[in-house]
């Protein structure tokens, strides 16, 4: 995945799967898989951090609604060689690895810097109002309580 992006950053492809990839970042480890995992609804472990199923399919739906938007009818095509489900797993345990290592750094992130990475989406075109960020989110899959 490093280095598709690394090929594609100077491009609007590479802007928006970073794009993405950050925006997709907020909702982690909100508690969106609900109840409590089993042996069977984890699909990745690391060290202690488990990723569930529902977890990892909701990434990987992400991703390919992703590049449906950008390939349109080519996206077929293409499906095969983005090899999408190794994206999501590289991403996930990339995620998670930022997050514990964040975690130990003692890194955060305040609220300004948070609206800055938001408005910069081009989904955004530099204005963010509840209204569209709602609508961002529900384009994500979330719903309800999740907003």
């Amino acid at each position: 995945m490093l280095d598709t992006i690394r090929k594609f950053r100077k491009s609007l492809l590479g802007l928006l799967i970073i794009g993405f990839v950050v925006l997709a970042m907020l909702p982690f480890g909100s508690g969106l898989s609900g109840g409590e995992k089993t042996q069977d609804d984890v699909a990745i472990r690391i060290d202690k951090t488990e990723i569930s199923q529902y977890q990892y399919r909701k990434r990987l739906d992400q991703l390919k609604g992703l590049f449906r938007q950008q390939l349109g009818e080519n996206f077929q095509r293409f499906a095969g060689m983005l090899n999408l489900e190794q994206q999501t797993i590289d991403d996930l345990i990339n995620t998670a690895l930022l997050k514990k290592l964040a975690g130990q750094l003692g890194l955060t992130a305040s609220t300004s810097q948070i609206e800055s990475q938001i408005a910069s989406s081009p989904y955004f075109a530099g204005t963010v109002t509840r209204e569209s960020y709602e609508n961002f989110l529900r384009a994500q899959g979330l719903t309800g309580p999740q907003l």
